[in-house]
């Protein structure tokens, strides 16, 4: 057997199972022969090849992978046939991989790659063109634009692979989706990690709106000396040449040349040689305040891409469930109204439902999820 590296491209057709139980034989036929005619152009523009047709898709390789693109570009803006009116529009997908590709007799490609761009193929959106990391780097990539996407885990194969989503121009949001061949691959966040990353949120929260407008905000703040906190062993202890931190059962505490901090449910100690220099007790937010919180989580989940500056100290994000992809404006407006109503005032009773089923109220009601992505090999 005759074995090369080659650029591998899939390509299938979303909704066609659907209408083809609706819709006249003749015209399906009609329309798949047109396909059929208009991708073999465009594949031999590029000096591709069709390895074999596959109902109502393409297998096809290319000597580079940067022809395999600008194919796929194309074939996405011509390939596919007008049809009559009030039958359902039918989309485009194609995946692109490159490897070593055994060829038999026949003309027929086998091995690892060809598996894994079909696995790729069946998580990939109609209109979306997706492509392996293996075969991005290899192309030239300074003639079009792609986007990184979260790793997916491909069933049959042993690492997580990154994918990107070559623009074009169906804008669509989500270009990969969990299906029973690849499902997003990350690791759900640890507890702790989460309860680090809130508390890091907070400080951060309030530092910035004492330094824009303490003298306004001091006078809604509780002041009352902090509690003496039992002395015990700490659950997860982290030193860095800008300080120390401890995190206890309940509390964490955050050592810094310039001041120390204390964090327990519902409050925060700054303290400066031992003595107490600002108290915030967010059980008593006001209505603004929690609204504000709000919107500084929100906003940073959508620009942040799911990562809040909390998010982004302790490397966690928030995910959508399905796709893997960050919240939507939508989602992260609901979310982070819920965290303040609902979990703000739970302070360790949040964890109950984490420990049933490893996601909070607003993970569950906006279903997202916190990740921690897993390492590529």
């Amino acid at each position: 057997m005759e074995r090369k590296i080659l650029a591998i491209l899939v390509t299938d057709l979303e909704g066609f199972t659907g209408i083809s139980f609706q819709t006249n034989r003749e015209i399906l036929e009609d329309f798949l022969k047109e396909h059929r005619k208009r991708v073999e152009e465009i594949v031999s523009k590029y000096r591709g090849k069709i390895v074999k047709v596959l109902g109502d898709g393409f297998l096809c390789t290319f000597n580079t992978v940067t022809e395999a693109v600008h194919s796929g570009k194309d074939l996405q803006e011509h390939s596919i046939p007008e049809l009559p009116m009030g039958i359902e529009k039918i989309r485009l997908k194609i995946a692109i991989h490159a490897g070593e590709v055994g060829i038999d007799e026949e003309g027929d490609i086998h091995g690892d790659a060809v598996n894994l761009v079909f696995r790729l193929s069946q998580s990939v959106k109609g209109g979306c063109i997706c492509i392996t990391e293996e075969a991005y780097k290899i192309s030239k990539t300074s003639e079009y634009e792609a986007i990184p996407l979260i790793p997916f885990q491909f069933k049959g194969f042993p690492h997580p692979v990154r994918i990107y989503s070559i623009l074009t121009r169906h804008k669509e949001k989500k270009p990969l989706m969990a299906t029973d061949d690849g499902k997003p691959a990350f690791k759900i966040a640890p507890w702790w990690r989460r309860l680090i990353s809130f508390y890091m949120d907070v400080l951060i929260f309030m530092s910035t709106i004492g330094i824009v407008s303490g003298i306004l905000i001091h006078p809604l703040i509780k002041i009352s000396p902090p509690p003496k906190l039992q002395e015990t062993k700490p659950v997860v202890q982290m030193g860095t040449p800008a300080g120390k931190l401890k995190a206890y059962d309940k509390k964490i505490e955050i050592e810094t040349p310039v001041a120390n901090v204390e964090a327990e449910p519902g409050k925060i100690v700054i303290e400066k040689e031992k003595k107490p220099i600002f108290e915030f007790n967010y059980f008593h937010l006001t209505g603004i305040e929690m609204i504000i919180f709000a919107i500084y989580l929100s906003i940073f989940w959508i620009l942040g891409k799911g990562r809040t500056p909390g998010d982004w100290l302790t490397q966690i994000r928030v995910v959508q469930q399905e796709s893997g992809q960050p919240p939507s404006i939508l989602q992260s407006i609901i979310r982070s109204l819920l965290l303040v109503v609902l979990i703000l005032p739970a302070g360790l009773g949040m964890l109950i439902p984490y420990l049933i089923s490893r996601r909070l109220i607003h993970d569950q009601l906006t279903k997202t999820m916190v990740v921690r992505e897993i390492p590529l090999k």
